[in-house]
């Protein structure tokens, strides 16, 4: 699998050479065409073709055994109210036969003009809908260039580029806060609870509420190589509870989890008929074990988690898989942020730092 979850601006580029080299049998995805194509993928990989140019690939152990895919372009489903809006008017339906699932996702290679002449293309991701509903898979990166969306599927379904609503974008400023200090004395009593669950966006019939505080930055040698930077998808989820007064000799124990996803998206190049449009990934779970512990330093805010498991699903761009650093700090007596810091490589001497905050509740 972690050969499939690599970082997409590094398959966009070996995208970028391989088109360079297959100019002349690159199609556009023609939307007055309907076509169909199925092959015989194994346990160990393999690789499912539309004459469109539309292409499934399929790493070893993806699929559990062998089984025949069928990948076929489709008009746009309806999707969800506020998920987004979809980037042409076709999409493209992968399913194995049997009903045989993926294991590990596969990548997905669309020819999409449209992200060339669509000012907010390199913003794309996919939604991919299925019998249970509509679910983002926002490990994309866009090739402005030569019109090419390459992105990570985690499940069969049909697969839509969609480029995300205004309410799901956060603009990244300019400036990297190194120490991130609490303000005056906010807490009313000892905390009991450190929990959120909520996303940037709003979606009729979802249960999931919408949440304001979701912020990012940059340091100015980031910004100073791309020409834009948002952070999209925002959501934070989950509830940590405190068996004492964190503010005791040795803190209090806990129970539970938390995880943060947001996915800092870049466009390198100065227009959008240039460059790529790469993404950093940002996501990081926060596990309860019997050794964790939650404590408040007398006279300060800042709450201190130790003993927890701490897992990047998906480290920063570039990173060498080490775990970035972040703090919780609180905003209000019953509000607070985690701070995550994480460094930025993007290659070709594009470095820096990104600086998200996520939202949480503090209960008593």
């Amino acid at each position: 699998m972690s050969q499939f979850r690599q970082l997409v601006l590094a398959a966009t580029i070996v995208g970028i050479a391989a088109c360079a080299e297959q100019e002349d049998q690159t199609l556009p995805f023609d939307p007055a065409t309907t076509t169909t194509s199925q092959g015989t993928v194994t346990g160990s990989g393999g690789i499912v073709t539309l004459a469109s140019g539309a292409e499934v690939a399929f790493p070893s152990g993806a699929l559990s055994g062998s089984s025949q895919v069928t990948v076929t372009g489709v008009a746009n489903p309806t999707l969800p109210a506020g998920i987004g809006t979809a980037l042409g008017t076709r999409s493209i339906q992968v399913g194995a036969a049997g009903g045989a699932a993926l294991v590990n996702p596969a990548r997905l290679t669309l020819i999409a003009p449209e992200v060339r002449t669509n000012a907010n293309g390199w913003l794309t991701d996919f939604a991919i809908t299925t019998s249970a509903g509509t679910e983002i898979a926002p490990d994309v990166g866009v090739d402005l260039s030569n019109g090419r969306i390459i992105g990570n599927i985690p499940s069969f379904g049909t697969i839509t580029p969609v480029i995300p609503p205004a309410s799901e974008l956060v603009t990244v400023t300019r400036g990297v806060s190194a120490s991130v200090v609490g303000s005056g004395d906010l807490f009313t009593g000892p905390v009991r609870t450190i929990s959120q669950s909520c996303r940037a966006r709003a979606v009729t019939g979802n249960t999931i509420p919408a949440c304001a505080g979701f912020t990012a930055s940059a340091s100015g040698s980031l910004l100073d190589q791309v020409g834009e930077a948002r952070l999209a998808r925002p959501r934070i989820d989950g509830s940590i509870t405190l068996a004492t007064d964190p503010r005791l000799v040795g803190g209090s124990a806990a129970t539970g989890s938390i995880t943060m996803r947001a996915v800092v998206r870049v466009r390198q190049a100065g227009t959008s008929a240039g460059g790529v449009g790469a993404l950093i990934p940002v996501e990081v779970s926060l596990v309860a074990s019997s050794t964790s512990r939650v404590s408040q330093a007398q006279n300060t805010n800042i709450l201190t988690l130790t003993g927890f498991t701490v897992s990047v699903a998906r480290p920063a761009f570039g990173s060498t898989g080490t775990v970035p650093s972040f703090q919780i700090v609180p905003t209000s007596a019953t509000t607070g942020s985690f701070v995550y810091t994480g460094t930025v490589n993007l290659g070709s001497g594009t470095t820096g730092q990104i600086q998200a905050r996520f939202p949480f509740n503090i209960g008593y």
